[in-house]
């Protein structure tokens, strides 16, 4: 998939996400800064310190390797924002400590020499494009408390390319978070899975059919958005506000199993 569609995604699910999702509206102040009471610097990080937690914002791009306090001024550090990083090319190595709860949407995004980090054991949000165009990373650790986890995080990365070859259907934490380069027509979802991550299939022109297991909760916004312009079956109005236009879909249950 070119990189236009993808940067096309983060924007357009990311818009579509707000609109379905009363949960991802109340998230939003969890993961970009609240107002400031003070911002300041700590080595080459810059923070906002809000009442109950620092956030790092931003870093400077001579920075090669990085170690994130637990705490600044008393206050844990819980938050990357977004953009904190962004294309920092000369970044190699990050150490996030176990404070941190969210990392901000393209947190990291295009660190082409990025190939080292370690993430907090308590991590429950990895925003969109987080790890995008990290094209040195080939090994990282997902704690089994990550919950949310935008689109496309891992596209352009060494990482993402080896799950892909061993299996196309991509899943962290019952999250299946990438399927692009799944070829199947009847797409099956195994049972266990709990979310579909936004535009996980987005523009796989192959899918023509979707086998959804009963362990399924949640459908993210562009899911399936333009997978195929075919028939369209009676389906439940959000996956149809998510994944319009949508190829044909089943709820897998015991009748249709027998």
């Amino acid at each position: 998939m070119q990189l236009w569609k993808k940067l096309c995604t983060l924007l357009t699910a990311g818009m579509l996400a707000l609109s379905v999702s009363p949960a991802a509206i109340s998230a939003v102040p969890e993961i970009c800064a609240a107002a400031a009471e003070n911002t300041s610097t700590y080595g080459k990080l810059k923070y906002t310190l809000t009442s109950d937690r620092a956030i790092i914002t931003s870093c400077e791009k001579s920075a090669v390797s990085v170690t994130i306090p637990e705490e600044i001024e008393g206050k844990p550090v819980l938050q990357i924002a977004e953009n904190a990083f962004y294309s920092h090319t000369e970044l190699t190595d990050v150490t996030i400590p176990d404070t941190v709860r969210a990392l901000g949407s393209r947190a990291f995004y295009g660190c082409s020499k990025l190939n080292h980090v370690q993430l907090p054991k308590y991590l429950l949000t990895i925003g969109s494009g987080c790890f995008m165009s990290c094209t040195s990373l080939s090994e990282i650790t997902i704690p089994g408390t990550v919950r949310n986890i935008g689109n496309s995080v891992f596209f352009q990365t060494p990482w993402l390319e080896e799950r892909q070859a061993e299996d196309p259907l991509v899943q962290v934490n019952h999250i299946v978070i990438d399927g692009e380069k799944c070829t199947d027509e009847t797409l099956v979802i195994p049972e266990g899975v709990t979310e579909i991550c936004d535009a996980a299939f987005m523009v796989n022109l192959k899918i023509k059919e979707v086998i959804l297991p009963e362990s399924l909760q949640t459908i993210g916004a562009s899911a399936f958005w333009q997978c195929v312009r075919s028939h369209f079956p009676p389906v439940s109005p959000l996956f149809r506000r998510m994944c319009l236009p949508i190829v044909s879909v089943w709820k897998r249950s015991r009748s249709r199993d027998s």
